[in-house]
């Protein structure tokens, strides 16, 4: 693809002026100041979009516009005016395609199509190679010879070299001052280390005032639960001493007469039954005998029978009512002797049944009591472990402030631990740089060894020998 036709519409003197191009060398001449130059501008501003701004519209007009044809048939246009600011982008067979708002760069789908862009050598130098200006000298003889070596250089791809070597010194630089950051650093933490020296000591005190303060707290329980057993006390005397009122108002009653007026109160109940049970023998009489009225009128037969079994019957009940009322009429006889010689049991039951719960509860309280009397002692003991402990909240302040250092030691030992983890990275960087070092060198000797090799200098063609190709080097890099 070659430039074939370039067309000029109001660029500084050309009012419009259309240029054919054949294959190989092409020369524009003519008289000084009739446009040549502006020609080259032109093609400069197509492809670089330089120069900047609007000074090169010409003298009385408000656009100016420079279109290209290729001999692919691709068409590039560049134009400017007040209002717009663009490229016009023609393919064969396609649509134009519109480029605006690019800033001061050319838009990389003008500079694909093109394939014409300036080269960068440095990062302030870019070379542009398919153009130059009228007194622009040739390519790179008054250049200094720093810079024909950077060119040549990065023809030939030493370039790499050069920026491994500068990204190496920079990676130097940051690893030294990173070094010396945390050294700052490690530095501040050991000062603030120091003002924690006597933690260890003020550890242990914490532990034995924890152990007191414990101490302390299982004392003070134990003495609410005297007080609350003393307070039972006081209550178990009360009841004692109504308990003890009520025995008063019966009267003294020994135990023996106690046992007796238990069992007389037993066989009363059982003669109860037994008068319960011989009513009911009666009545049952009176039924069979009104039965035996109302059979008279059956068969003579049956009455017989019924009269037989009857008397029978009767004579057998007779004769065991005739046992038990000689069993009743002997134990009521014993009844009446003992009701006649005690209270009556009615009254003496119902008060055996009124302190028989209250005995109970003597023989509780007593328990208790002997139980309160050991518990006494126990509080004697620990009145004089509270007494010896008595400075125990007045230590609460000193307990508090203790666990407030405790917290800051805990932080201090996982600055501790961080401070370990830098000084393992740094050991880590070191060993890095000492490798990144060693490579230099290796870098280094292989670039000398590459210029003995080759026995002259790329950029100049100077004969080299082993002094000049040290200079080079350490001219170029640092060690």
């Amino acid at each position: 693809m070659y430039l074939e036709k370039l067309i000029l519409v109001n660029f500084q003197s050309h009012k419009y002026s259309e240029f054919n191009f054949a294959p190989g060398l092409n020369v524009i001449v003519g008289e000084s100041d009739r446009g040549k130059t502006a020609v080259i501008r032109a093609l400069r501003w197509l492809f670089y979009n330089e120069p900047k701004g609007s000074e090169f519209i010409r003298v009385g007009e408000r656009e100016a516009r420079v279109t290209a044809h290729f001999s692919n048939g691709l068409i590039v246009s560049r134009e400017r005016s007040d209002r717009k600011n663009r490229y016009v982008l023609i393919k064969p067979g396609e649509a134009p395609v519109v480029f605006e708002k690019f800033g001061q760069e050319v838009p990389p789908e003008i500079s694909e199509v093109l394939g014409v862009q300036k080269i960068r050598l440095d990062k302030d130098w870019e070379v542009a190679l398919n153009l130059s200006t009228q007194l622009e000298p040739p390519f790179l003889l008054f250049e200094s010879a720093t810079r024909k070596a950077k060119a040549i250089g990065q023809f030939q791809g030493v370039h790499l070299l050069d920026y491994a070597a500068k990204n190496v010194s920079r990676d130097i630089r940051n690893i030294d001052e990173e070094i010396r950051y945390k050294n700052t650093e490690i530095a501040a933490l050991k000062e603030k280390l120091e003002e924690f020296a006597d933690l260890p000591h003020l550890s242990a005190r914490l532990n034995n005032l924890k152990t007191r303060k414990f101490i302390a707290q299982s004392v003070i329980e134990r003495l609410n639960n005297l007080t609350a057993l003393r307070e039972n006390l006081e209550q178990v005397r009360q009841k004692i001493q109504e308990n003890r009122d009520i025995v008063k108002k019966f009267g003294v009653v020994s135990v023996e007469k106690f046992w007796k007026i238990e069992a007389l109160y037993k066989r009363y109940q059982e003669l109860l039954k037994l008068k319960e049970s011989y009513t009911g023998i009666l009545q049952k009489k009176r039924e069979a005998l009104e039965i035996l009225n109302h059979t008279t009128a059956l068969p003579r037969a049956k009455e017989y029978l019924e009269e037989a079994m009857d008397t029978y019957f009767k004579l057998k009940t007779l004769q065991q009512l005739a046992e038990k009322r000689q069993k009743i009429s002997e134990q009521k006889r014993k009844l009446l002797y003992i009701i006649s010689i005690l209270t009556p049991v009615e009254v003496t039951a119902r008060k055996y049944q009124e302190i028989l719960p209250d005995c109970k509860k003597q023989q509780e309280l007593l328990g208790k009591y002997q139980e309160l009397q050991k518990l006494g002692r126990h509080k004697t003991y620990y009145a004089g472990i509270i007494y010896k402990y008595r400075k125990i909240p007045e230590l609460a302040q000193t307990l508090k402030n203790l666990e407030e250092k405790l917290k800051r030691y805990e932080q201090l030992t996982v600055l501790f631990h961080n401070l370990s983890g830098i000084h393992r990275r740094k050991k880590e960087q070191e060993r890095e740089l000492e490798r990144i070092k060693q490579e230099v060198v290796s870098l280094q000797d292989q670039y000398r060894e590459a210029l003995l090799q080759a026995g002259r200098c790329p950029t100049c063609n100077t004969p080299l020998d082993e002094i000049t190709v040290q200079k080079i080097i350490f001219g170029e890099v640092v060690r």
